[in-house]
């Protein structure tokens, strides 16, 4: 091969890999457009609200309508998640070094944010709203699972993406002082008992 058709095969496998990065930024931005367009509808809220109304949690025997909040009471205090209690200061260490690592390196680490959080939402779905009991068997708070998996599925598309931007922005002092409340729900359980 002579150096005038090197230069010309190069000069041509660049351009082509410039259009498919090109071409994979505005699917994208399509796809982007598309979600925005679809969840700022009235109708993608009242689906929401409707999916908790009317989407009953599944039990493997002794299913009656009339119990569900006890259904639901059950699972959630019979979770997987009770089995792996050694796993729980992982998942108090990672979101600090997380929101440590935003402070210092803003966007960054915007994927890897957005990656733990989907894989968080992915655990939350599935430990959290399923259980194994002997008085209904096998149960599952299906209504978490799907809306779960939803905000894992956005937060999985956000890594893709990467639309969030943590570059510091200007804020009057009185919305910070909602900070410490945060810092006390997510330290403090809600059953310290467990």
């Amino acid at each position: 091969m002579n150096l005038k058709c090197m230069y010309a095969y190069c000069k041509f496998y660049n351009a082509i890999r410039i259009t498919e990065g090109e071409e994979t930024s505005m699917n994208t931005e399509n796809v982007q457009r598309r979600l925005e367009s679809i969840t700022l509808k009235w109708w993608f809220f009242l689906l929401l609200i409707l999916v908790n109304i009317f989407l009953p949690p599944y039990v493997s025997r002794g299913f009656e309508w009339s119990e569900i909040g006890i259904i639901t009471g059950t699972i959630l205090s019979n979770a997987l998640v009770y089995t792996y209690t050694a796993l729980y200061p992982i998942f108090k260490i990672v979101p600090i070094l997380l929101v440590a690592s935003i402070i210092f390196l803003r966007n960054r680490v915007t994927r890897l944010f957005s990656l733990y959080a989907a894989i968080t939402y992915v655990l939350f779905a599935f430990l959290q709203s399923i259980a194994v009991t002997e008085e209904y068997g096998l149960g599952i708070i299906t209504v978490n699972v799907v809306m779960f998996g939803t905000v894992a599925a956005f937060g999985l598309w956000e890594a893709l993406a990467q639309r969030n931007d943590f570059a510091p922005q200007k804020r009057s002092a009185w919305k910070y002082s909602m900070i410490p409340l945060a810092v006390l729900a997510f330290w403090y359980p809600l059953n310290p008992t467990r």
